[in-house]
């Protein structure tokens, strides 16, 4: 068991270093979602390099973006929202729910994207898909970090497995 946990941490070390670094040949993005029973809701952040949403957007929507704070932060939200919503989709109990995007910000080399979905009761099931950047980067990888109050589980979705289902 703690030796699960060992193995985890030194994971997720790793990534975040690797995350660090502005020229990468790694495509990975982070999601942590969190179910927050006293509110019912599940909140959500999400990691991604700055150049690969740069680029995503670039050739999916045929628009110059450049991501910084002061480049049209109104529409850059609204295309980025488009775009998540349309890639990551989770179902409380085979139920779709609907992502309200909350903001960003940069940070270092990465944009950090916070979303949540609120009445969220309690529930048995989340089914969680992420093709986050596989339009892109065949070689993407997206880790999923999901937490309650009780039960903390993390999954890898790549191409060809994108889908998870977590039974509490």
């Amino acid at each position: 068991m703690y030796q699960n946990i060992k193995i985890k941490i030194l994971l997720v070390g790793c990534v975040f270093f690797l995350m660090s670094f502005s020229n990468h040949k790694y495509y990975v993005s982070t999601t942590q979602i969190t179910y927050v029973s006293a509110s019912e809701s599940l909140q959500i952040t999400m990691r991604v390099f700055t150049d690969d949403m740069e680029a995503l957007l670039q050739h999916r929507y045929w628009d110059q973006y450049k991501l910084h704070p002061d480049n049209y932060p109104e529409r850059i939200d609204r295309t980025i929202n488009k775009y998540v919503s349309s890639k990551l989709n989770i179902a409380i109990d085979d139920i779709p729910l609907k992502l309200q995007f909350v903001g960003k910000k940069y940070k270092d080399d990465q944009v950090v994207c916070y979303f949540e979905v609120e009445q969220v009761a309690p529930f048995k099931k989340i089914e969680i898909s992420n093709s986050l950047l596989f339009d892109l980067f065949e070689d993407q990888q997206n880790i999923i970090h999901f937490s309650t109050d009780s039960l903390k589980k993390s999954l890898l979705q790549v191409q060809g497995n994108a889908k998870n289902a977590i039974f509490l």
